[in-house]
Protein backbone atom coordinates (compact mmCIF):
# COMPACT_ATOMS: atom_id res chain seq x y z
CA UNK A 1 0.00 0.00 0.00
CA UNK A 2 1.25 3.43 -0.54
CA UNK A 3 1.59 6.01 1.99
CA UNK A 4 0.81 9.45 1.12
CA UNK A 5 2.29 12.71 3.40
CA UNK A 6 0.11 15.59 3.69
CA UNK A 7 2.30 18.99 5.04
CA UNK A 8 -0.15 20.26 7.88
CA UNK A 9 1.04 23.64 8.70
CA UNK A 10 -0.79 23.69 11.90
CA UNK A 11 1.07 20.19 13.13
CA UNK A 12 4.12 21.62 11.73
CA UNK A 13 3.83 24.92 13.76
CA UNK A 14 2.55 23.40 17.27
CA UNK A 15 5.39 20.52 16.73
CA UNK A 16 7.87 23.13 16.14
CA UNK A 17 8.92 21.06 12.73
CA UNK A 18 11.23 22.77 10.27
CA UNK A 19 9.71 23.62 7.22
CA UNK A 20 11.30 21.12 4.93
CA UNK A 21 9.60 18.67 7.69
CA UNK A 22 6.61 16.47 6.76
CA UNK A 23 4.77 13.90 9.55
CA UNK A 24 2.88 10.29 8.21
CA UNK A 25 1.38 8.26 10.42
CA UNK A 26 1.17 4.50 10.64
CA UNK A 27 -0.90 1.89 12.28
CA UNK A 28 0.54 0.32 14.88
CA UNK A 29 3.69 2.64 15.54
CA UNK A 30 2.49 5.37 18.03
CA UNK A 31 4.91 7.71 16.89
CA UNK A 32 5.23 10.39 13.92
CA UNK A 33 8.18 10.23 11.79
CA UNK A 34 9.67 13.08 10.58
CA UNK A 35 10.90 13.02 7.04
CA UNK A 36 12.93 15.62 4.56
CA UNK A 37 11.39 16.35 1.38
CA UNK A 38 12.00 18.84 -1.00
CA UNK A 39 9.25 20.79 -0.30
CA UNK A 40 8.97 23.75 1.10
CA UNK A 41 5.64 25.86 2.50
CA UNK A 42 4.86 28.64 0.59
CA UNK A 43 7.48 31.56 2.07
CA UNK A 44 5.44 34.52 3.46
CA UNK A 45 6.46 37.13 0.75
CA UNK A 46 3.99 34.56 -1.71
CA UNK A 47 1.29 34.94 0.94
CA UNK A 48 1.61 38.55 1.15
CA UNK A 49 1.62 39.01 -2.38
CA UNK A 50 -1.52 36.96 -3.08
CA UNK A 51 -3.62 38.75 -0.04
CA UNK A 52 -2.63 42.03 -1.69
CA UNK A 53 -3.94 41.17 -5.02
CA UNK A 54 -7.41 39.82 -3.62
CA UNK A 55 -7.75 42.42 -1.76
CA UNK A 56 -6.96 44.69 -4.64
CA UNK A 57 -9.57 42.78 -6.91
CA UNK A 58 -12.27 42.76 -3.89
CA UNK A 59 -11.85 46.91 -3.94
CA UNK A 60 -12.32 46.98 -7.45
CA UNK A 61 -15.30 44.56 -7.87
CA UNK A 62 -16.74 46.88 -4.45
CA UNK A 63 -16.44 50.24 -7.08
CA UNK A 64 -17.88 48.11 -9.99
CA UNK A 65 -20.54 47.43 -8.05
CA UNK A 66 -21.22 50.57 -7.13
CA UNK A 67 -20.76 52.11 -10.62
CA UNK A 68 -23.25 49.82 -11.97
CA UNK A 69 -25.84 50.51 -9.20
CA UNK A 70 -25.62 54.23 -9.86
CA UNK A 71 -25.58 54.25 -13.76
CA UNK A 72 -28.68 51.73 -13.73
CA UNK A 73 -30.61 54.43 -11.49
CA UNK A 74 -29.51 57.03 -14.32
CA UNK A 75 -30.53 55.73 -16.60
CA UNK A 76 -34.01 54.55 -15.49
CA UNK A 77 -34.68 57.77 -14.16
CA UNK A 78 -33.89 59.55 -17.55
CA UNK A 79 -36.09 56.57 -19.34
CA UNK A 80 -38.90 56.58 -17.07
CA UNK A 81 -38.85 59.84 -16.41
CA UNK A 82 -38.90 60.72 -20.52
CA UNK A 83 -41.73 58.34 -20.81
CA UNK A 84 -44.11 59.31 -18.21
CA UNK A 85 -44.20 62.33 -19.20
CA UNK A 86 -44.67 60.82 -23.13
CA UNK A 87 -47.96 59.02 -23.12
CA UNK A 88 -47.45 58.18 -26.31
CA UNK A 89 -44.56 55.77 -25.67
CA UNK A 90 -45.23 54.93 -22.15
CA UNK A 91 -45.80 51.28 -22.77
CA UNK A 92 -42.22 50.95 -23.79
CA UNK A 93 -41.68 51.06 -20.29
CA UNK A 94 -42.67 47.30 -20.30
CA UNK A 95 -38.79 46.70 -21.91
CA UNK A 96 -37.24 48.10 -18.58
CA UNK A 97 -37.53 45.51 -16.13
CA UNK A 98 -36.13 42.35 -18.36
CA UNK A 99 -32.73 44.88 -18.60
CA UNK A 100 -32.94 45.44 -15.04
CA UNK A 101 -32.94 41.92 -14.68
CA UNK A 102 -29.73 40.90 -16.23
CA UNK A 103 -28.41 44.20 -14.34
CA UNK A 104 -28.86 42.89 -10.90
CA UNK A 105 -27.49 39.40 -12.96
CA UNK A 106 -24.49 41.42 -13.14
CA UNK A 107 -24.32 43.07 -9.46
CA UNK A 108 -24.95 39.40 -8.37
CA UNK A 109 -21.56 38.08 -9.77
CA UNK A 110 -19.41 41.07 -8.98
CA UNK A 111 -20.75 40.18 -5.29
CA UNK A 112 -20.39 36.52 -5.33
CA UNK A 113 -16.48 37.57 -6.72
CA UNK A 114 -16.17 39.69 -3.64
CA UNK A 115 -17.19 36.45 -1.77
CA UNK A 116 -15.42 34.41 -3.10
CA UNK A 117 -11.79 35.74 -2.50
CA UNK A 118 -12.87 37.00 0.76
CA UNK A 119 -13.44 33.20 1.75
CA UNK A 120 -9.91 32.16 0.18
CA UNK A 121 -8.29 35.12 2.34
CA UNK A 122 -10.36 33.84 5.45
CA UNK A 123 -10.73 30.34 5.19
CA UNK A 124 -6.38 30.17 3.68
CA UNK A 125 -4.08 32.78 4.14
CA UNK A 126 -5.43 34.60 7.57
CA UNK A 127 -4.83 30.69 9.10
CA UNK A 128 -1.19 30.75 8.10
CA UNK A 129 -0.57 34.54 8.70
CA UNK A 130 -2.36 35.01 12.46
CA UNK A 131 -1.78 38.48 12.43
CA UNK A 132 -4.28 39.17 9.46
CA UNK A 133 -7.93 39.15 11.03
CA UNK A 134 -10.38 41.21 8.84
CA UNK A 135 -11.83 38.72 7.22
CA UNK A 136 -12.52 36.59 9.97
CA UNK A 137 -13.90 39.92 11.96
CA UNK A 138 -16.06 40.39 9.21
CA UNK A 139 -17.73 37.03 9.52
CA UNK A 140 -18.20 37.43 13.26
CA UNK A 141 -19.81 40.64 12.76
CA UNK A 142 -22.64 39.06 10.17
CA UNK A 143 -23.19 36.58 13.02
CA UNK A 144 -23.95 38.61 15.58
CA UNK A 145 -25.37 41.68 13.67
CA UNK A 146 -29.17 41.03 11.78
CA UNK A 147 -29.06 44.23 10.11
CA UNK A 148 -25.81 43.35 7.95
CA UNK A 149 -27.51 42.18 5.24
CA UNK A 150 -29.20 45.42 4.73
CA UNK A 151 -26.71 46.07 1.54
CA UNK A 152 -28.77 43.55 -0.17
CA UNK A 153 -32.16 45.72 -0.13
CA UNK A 154 -30.25 48.82 -0.74
CA UNK A 155 -29.31 47.54 -4.20
CA UNK A 156 -31.19 44.90 -5.53
CA UNK A 157 -34.17 46.54 -3.72
CA UNK A 158 -33.78 49.82 -5.68
CA UNK A 159 -33.86 47.62 -8.97
CA UNK A 160 -36.92 45.76 -7.88
CA UNK A 161 -38.66 49.43 -7.34
CA UNK A 162 -37.71 50.50 -10.48
CA UNK A 163 -39.25 47.52 -12.50
CA UNK A 164 -42.50 48.55 -10.57
CA UNK A 165 -42.60 51.67 -11.44
CA UNK A 166 -41.94 50.66 -14.98
CA UNK A 167 -44.44 48.22 -14.95
CA UNK A 168 -46.93 50.86 -13.61
CA UNK A 169 -45.87 53.62 -15.74
CA UNK A 170 -45.97 50.64 -19.35
CA UNK A 171 -49.93 50.00 -18.13
CA UNK A 172 -51.16 53.29 -17.17
CA UNK A 173 -51.74 54.26 -20.82
CA UNK A 174 -51.62 51.22 -23.46
CA UNK A 175 -49.99 52.69 -26.91
CA UNK A 176 -51.94 50.86 -29.93
CA UNK A 177 -49.32 50.14 -31.23
CA UNK A 178 -47.83 48.12 -28.28
CA UNK A 179 -51.32 46.56 -27.24
CA UNK A 180 -50.36 43.38 -29.03
CA UNK A 181 -47.17 42.55 -27.31
CA UNK A 182 -48.65 44.22 -23.92
CA UNK A 183 -49.16 40.84 -22.11
CA UNK A 184 -46.14 39.04 -23.36
CA UNK A 185 -44.13 42.19 -22.11
CA UNK A 186 -46.11 41.97 -18.88
CA UNK A 187 -45.25 38.37 -18.57
CA UNK A 188 -41.29 38.68 -19.05
CA UNK A 189 -41.45 41.39 -16.50
CA UNK A 190 -43.12 39.55 -13.64
CA UNK A 191 -40.32 36.59 -14.63
CA UNK A 192 -37.95 39.41 -14.40
CA UNK A 193 -38.82 40.15 -10.71
CA UNK A 194 -39.36 36.71 -9.55
CA UNK A 195 -36.21 35.97 -10.89
CA UNK A 196 -34.64 38.86 -8.56
CA UNK A 197 -36.18 37.96 -5.38
CA UNK A 198 -35.13 34.81 -5.91
CA UNK A 199 -31.18 35.99 -6.18
CA UNK A 200 -32.02 38.11 -3.02
CA UNK A 201 -33.06 34.62 -1.32
CA UNK A 202 -29.98 32.54 -2.50
CA UNK A 203 -28.01 35.57 -1.97
CA UNK A 204 -28.50 35.77 1.70
CA UNK A 205 -28.86 32.16 2.11
CA UNK A 206 -25.02 31.80 0.88
CA UNK A 207 -24.13 34.93 2.78
CA UNK A 208 -24.43 32.20 5.75
CA UNK A 209 -22.47 29.62 5.21
CA UNK A 210 -19.72 28.22 3.02
CA UNK A 211 -21.15 25.65 0.66
CA UNK A 212 -19.67 21.88 0.76
CA UNK A 213 -18.48 22.73 -2.72
CA UNK A 214 -16.75 25.58 -1.35
CA UNK A 215 -14.89 23.77 1.27
CA UNK A 216 -13.88 20.90 -0.97
CA UNK A 217 -12.02 23.58 -3.64
CA UNK A 218 -10.44 25.03 -0.24
CA UNK A 219 -9.24 21.90 1.24
CA UNK A 220 -7.60 20.79 -2.51
CA UNK A 221 -6.01 23.96 -2.62
CA UNK A 222 -4.39 23.75 0.83
CA UNK A 223 -3.53 20.52 -0.26
CA UNK A 224 -1.73 21.17 -3.76
CA UNK A 225 -0.25 24.31 -1.97
CA UNK A 226 1.81 22.10 0.86
CA UNK A 227 2.59 19.14 -1.35
CA UNK A 228 0.83 15.17 -1.08
CA UNK A 229 3.68 13.32 -1.40
CA UNK A 230 3.98 9.61 -2.44
CA UNK A 231 6.11 7.82 -0.36
CA UNK A 232 7.81 4.20 -0.19
CA UNK A 233 5.28 1.03 -0.24
CA UNK A 234 5.05 0.24 3.62
CA UNK A 235 3.41 -3.54 3.19
CA UNK A 236 0.46 -4.72 5.95
CA UNK A 237 0.31 -0.49 7.52
CA UNK A 238 -2.46 1.92 7.15
CA UNK A 239 -3.39 5.35 8.20
CA UNK A 240 -4.45 5.73 11.78
CA UNK A 241 -5.78 9.14 12.92
CA UNK A 242 -6.25 7.71 16.57
CA UNK A 243 -2.09 7.46 16.90
CA UNK A 244 -1.62 10.63 15.27
CA UNK A 245 -3.71 12.06 18.01
CA UNK A 246 -2.07 10.04 21.08
CA UNK A 247 1.58 11.30 19.50
CA UNK A 248 0.15 14.65 19.31
CA UNK A 249 -1.07 15.32 22.56
CA UNK A 250 2.35 13.49 23.93
CA UNK A 251 4.03 15.96 22.67
CA UNK A 252 2.30 18.69 24.22
CA UNK A 253 2.59 16.77 27.55
CA UNK A 254 5.75 15.78 27.46
CA UNK A 255 7.02 19.52 26.94
CA UNK A 256 4.93 20.65 29.60
CA UNK A 257 2.58 22.44 27.18
CA UNK A 258 -1.45 23.13 27.06
CA UNK A 259 -2.35 21.50 23.97
CA UNK A 260 -5.08 24.36 21.91
CA UNK A 261 -8.86 22.83 23.30
CA UNK A 262 -9.62 22.90 19.09
CA UNK A 263 -6.36 20.27 17.99
CA UNK A 264 -8.64 17.10 17.76
CA UNK A 265 -11.03 19.07 15.35
CA UNK A 266 -7.69 20.44 13.19
CA UNK A 267 -5.86 16.87 13.43
CA UNK A 268 -8.90 14.76 12.33
CA UNK A 269 -9.35 17.49 9.27
CA UNK A 270 -6.12 16.86 8.04
CA UNK A 271 -6.37 13.24 8.25
CA UNK A 272 -9.57 12.75 6.69
CA UNK A 273 -8.13 14.91 3.93
CA UNK A 274 -4.87 12.82 3.58
CA UNK A 275 -7.25 9.61 3.60
CA UNK A 276 -9.61 11.11 0.86
CA UNK A 277 -7.01 12.64 -1.76
CA UNK A 278 -4.85 9.54 -1.14
CA UNK A 279 -7.70 7.53 -2.08
CA UNK A 280 -8.14 9.41 -4.99
CA UNK A 281 -4.52 9.15 -6.35
CA UNK A 282 -4.87 5.60 -5.68
CA UNK A 283 -7.74 5.35 -8.03
CA UNK A 284 -6.08 7.45 -11.00
CA UNK A 285 -2.35 5.49 -10.56
CA UNK A 286 -1.02 9.07 -9.60
CA UNK A 287 1.95 8.80 -7.51
CA UNK A 288 3.72 11.73 -8.17
CA UNK A 289 3.87 15.01 -6.62
CA UNK A 290 0.35 17.70 -7.07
Amino acid sequence: MDYFLFVSPYIINILDIPDISIIFICHDINFCFMCEIARRAPDRSALDMEYKALRDEILVRIDLRQKLLATTLILAGAFLGFLANNPEYQSAALIYPPLAAFIAVAWTQDDYGIRDASIYIREYIEKEIPALRWEHYKRELRRTNRWHSIILLSHLGVIIITQFMALAIGLSVPTVEWYDYVPILVFCDLVSILLIIYLCVVWQRSARTITAKSRSILNKVAARRYGLIATKSLEDHDLDYEAAKKRVIEYFKENGQAYPSDIEDRLKLDYELVCKIAEELRREGRLEVL
